[in-house]
């Protein structure tokens, strides 16, 4: 495989058979992106074999998050959908369905992910309010979880799952819509009652 300018190559061959592979090419001082490469081999008689060509993606980025965009500043309430932005630095493959934990007037909620909104390197979780949920100092997003599934860059390196970045939610209020009864006793003796 390539791992990481020119450098050492080795080539294995099996025994009795023509199956062989070339390993251990260091392409480390070259930048990231996609590499092309030919490859044509000599033997010790002049024999030239056939070019190979081709192309392999090189990456020293650690994926990970870069910022989380949150609901504009307003109060919600029942059947509103909170809808948050998680932003990275390299493409993301996304396995399974991980979810955006938010905490709401203190007990924690999961927004779930919505790959139909979602792009490669930008990850659109939503979670629509109940109406028994109130928060009126701030929402706050808590965590982004794997919930069993994988988030990991295009070759294959797990993204660090560390939320940076996130936007201010101070203002991203929720009020629910339960209602509150007040009962009272109206003694008829004391005369009429304006209300």
């Amino acid at each position: 495989g390539i791992g990481g300018g020119v450098g050492r190559v080795s080539i294995l061959k099996e025994k009795g058979s023509s199956n062989q592979q070339i390993t251990g090419i260091d392409v480390s001082s070259l930048g990231d992106g996609t590499l092309l490469y030919s490859v044509t081999l000599t033997d010790v008689n002049g024999n030239q074999g056939n070019a190979v060509t081709g192309s392999v993606s090189k990456s020293t980025v650690s994926p990970a998050i870069t910022s989380v965009e949150v609901p504009s500043a307003a109060t919600y309430s029942a059947s509103s959908i909170l809808v948050f932005k998680v932003n990275t630095n390299t493409a993301v493959d996304v396995t399974g369905e991980p979810t955006l934990s938010i905490d709401i007037g203190g007990t924690s909620y999961d927004a779930a992910y919505d790959a139909s909104s979602s792009s490669s390197d930008s990850l659109v979780f939503k979670y629509s309010i109940a109406g028994s949920e109130s928060d009126n100092d701030g929402i706050s997003v808590t965590s982004l979880n794997l919930n069993g599934g994988a988030l990991v860059s295009s070759q294959g390196v797990d993204f660090d799952l560390t939320l940076t970045g996130v936007a201010d939610t101070s203002a991203v209020l929720v009020t629910s819509t339960l209602q509150a009864y007040v009962s009272f006793t109206v003694n008829s003796s004391t005369g009429p009652l304006d209300i």
